[in-house]
């Protein structure tokens, strides 16, 4: 059953890729089957600390993917893929995977330093001198 879930990783993996490189897109559905993949490998396993361990890993890797995709550093394909691949090659391979992957793509692209998106406006603008709505397009009367 693990040479099943071995093929079909290797086969989603490689639509992943190409998707990729050809829209610069990681569709949703690809990086949930990653994610059932890897969880239908930890119930295979058998091994409950096993799998406590690997879905702590995960999250922790989710919550530090989060951070790098707010400071504008990876996409967000990227960060919800590096997950779904943190639960399919367990807690014992992460860190050796997360080195081959900087050094496959993050040390290429490293980016110095972090500044977080501003998504929201600010609340108030200020014109002539005096502050007001964002929404109103006049300054208010004098």
């Amino acid at each position: 059953m693990h040479t099943a879930v071995l093929v079909v990783g290797i086969g989603v993996f490689a639509f992943i890729a190409y998707s990729d490189v050809r829209t610069r897109r990681i569709p949703n559905a690809l990086s949930l089957a990653i994610a059932i993949l890897g969880l239908i490998r930890i119930i295979l396993v058998h091994d409950l600390v096993a799998a406590e361990h690997t879905l702590a890993v995960a999250a922790a890797v989710f919550a530090v993917a989060f951070l790098l995709f707010s400071c504008g550093t990876v996409g967000g394909g990227d960060a919800k893929l590096v997950t779904a691949v943190a639960l399919l090659i367990g807690y014992q391979e992460l860190f050796g995977f997360l080195f081959l992957m900087s050094l496959g793509g993050g040390a290429p692209r490293g980016r110095p330093g972090c500044r977080l998106r501003r998504r929201l406006p600010k609340p108030a603008q200020w014109h002539l001198g005096r502050p007001y709505l964002t929404a109103s397009r006049s300054p208010p009367p004098a």
